[in-house]
């Protein structure tokens, strides 16, 4: 281990693009077994055509002072798609 490493200012390690995608969608697919999610994440990833979209929001994030884990801060900054209500079904 290298002694001179230079403190962290914020304390948190910042995250890259598919920290950002994997962490997301583990949140919102929340009943599904961690392992099988991560393999089909990872390989969803490889060929995942928004990429760029996922970096741009984990920049962001690392930029600003942290209060909240990644997915907290990006659902309160992004407008959640329409759904239909249950008694539109």
């Amino acid at each position: 281990r290298s002694k001179n490493r230079r403190p962290k200012k914020s304390g948190f390690t910042p995250i890259n693009a598919f920290i950002g995608f994997r962490a997301y969608y583990c949140r919102i697919l929340p009943n599904t077994h961690q392992q099988r999610l991560s393999s089909y994440l990872s390989k969803t990833w490889a060929t995942y055509k928004h990429k760029d979209f996922w970096s741009r929001y984990t920049v962001l994030y690392c930029t600003e002072p942290r209060s909240k884990c990644f997915v907290d801060w990006l659902l309160e900054r992004t407008v959640p798609p329409k759904l239909p209500g249950l008694d539109e079904l």
